[in-house]
């Protein structure tokens, strides 16, 4: 169900908003350990913060928001990696006046490392990006509808692309997207109310970049469900003409055949970044799928059907390496976390290389004890069946 006003999206926390932080909380600790092994400072840039943590609930508890979730993990980083001088700094905006005193409240402790700033992100994008300057920086975009999504705020944080790591997660609203979108073919008996709706589809055309989506919005051979997806990969189609090399989305949902409430589309140049996030979403992707069927049939038979994907998979790991002659682990992930981007996790690339050394596929004494940069030495295999891992 769609909520339709942003208090209740900034302020109690449903199950899909909690999933959200989840993702983007554990993605935290694989980023800075990427950024941090080359550069000084990593900063996080909240765009539509909120009040930092969601309103108590009936038992009285505050669940963190992404303000302070970061936060928390800043901190944590920032006291253990002192001596080495790496950093995380946080930018968090708020344009809401009450929810901005919220915030400061909420993260009070957490200065300097914290820095609240009042108003509309794209009001304070400039002096963000100064601040900033050429450090690494990611940028979470979540507001309520389709405002954060703007491809001409994604344009002004990219003019830094050529200086360095950019990456961002931002909230693509399959509701937001509907609520504008109805206007397209609206029927008013005021003039005034039809400029109205002519107005809000300008509006929609300029968030995306783009008016095909009408395209697909009149199409009557698409579901709703279809047309959202066309839309969605518009979007990322136009992320991409803005030099995007990495462009996924993740269908945020309470369960796993419910509703997309909205996409959290994760937009990076860094293949790494890819194969990290790829992780975090493929078990995101199976714990809803356990929770939903937990017990059935269904839980069953996804097993075999996961497992005979994954003897595929090790197929096309193979002939990888043999293409190569030799391959690490780590090189597997970069190649093969942006083509399955949240099918598989690393623990599945992992058991696929165990696998092909005990098939004879990779020259090695035994499987174990696999490192991430070790090179491994890919061999035919004869007259084996990688399916069943017999030979005739």
């Amino acid at each position: 169900m769609c909520p339709t006003d942003g208090n209740h999206f900034f302020e109690e926390q449903s199950e899909t908003s909690r999933r959200k932080i989840e993702v983007y909380g554990k993605y935290l600790k694989p980023l800075s350990y990427k950024i941090l092994s080359r550069y000084q400072r990593l900063w996080i840039v909240d765009a539509y913060a909120g009040a930092g943590a969601y309103d108590p609930d009936s038992a009285g508890n505050r669940a963190a928001g992404s303000p302070l979730v970061a936060a928390n993990f800043a901190r944590q980083h920032n006291v253990d990696r002192a001596k080495a001088g790496k950093k995380i700094r946080l930018i968090n905006v708020e344009a809401h006046p009450e929810r901005f005193a919220r915030l400061e409240e909420t993260l009070m402790g957490f200065r300097p490392d914290v820095t609240n700033l009042r108003g509309r992100f794209q009001d304070h994008l400039d002096d963000v990006l100064a601040k900033i300057g050429s450090d690494p920086v990611l940028f979470f975009i979540d507001p309520f509808g389709m405002e954060g999504a703007d491809i001409r705020i994604i344009e002004r944080i990219l003019e830094r692309r050529n200086k360095t790591v950019t990456e961002l997660l931002i909230n693509f609203s399959d509701c937001g997207f509907l609520r504008m979108a109805g206007n397209l073919d609206a029927k008013a008996s005021r003039p005034q109310d039809l400029a109205a709706a002519q107005t809000k589809v300008k509006t929609l055309d300029a968030i995306l970049g783009t008016s095909f989506w009408q395209g697909a919005w009149r199409n009557p051979e698409l579901t709703t469900e279809e047309k959202l997806k066309q839309v969605a990969k518009l979007y990322s189609d136009q992320l991409r003409a803005l030099g995007i090399d990495h462009v996924h989305g993740v269908q945020m949902r309470d369960t796993w055949d419910g509703p997309t409430a909205y996409r959290l589309v994760f937009a990076t140049r860094s293949a790494h970044g890819v194969y990290l996030m790829s992780d975090i979403v493929a078990r995101f992707e199976r714990e809803l799928f356990d929770a939903r069927f937990e017990g059935s049939f269904d839980l069953i038979w996804a097993a075999e059907q996961r497992k005979e994907r994954k003897a595929s998979l090790r197929t096309e790991i193979h002939e990888f390496g043999l293409a190569r002659g030799e391959a690490t682990p780590l090189q597997v992930f970069l190649h093969f976390g942006p083509l399955c981007f949240g099918e598989w996790t690393q623990t599945d690339y992992m058991e696929c290389l165990r696998e092909l050394v005990g098939l004879g596929g990779i020259e090695r004494g035994n499987a174990v004890g696999i490192k991430p940069r070790e090179q491994l030495h890919f061999v035919p295999l004869a007259q084996i069946d990688l399916f069943s891992g017999t030979g005739n």
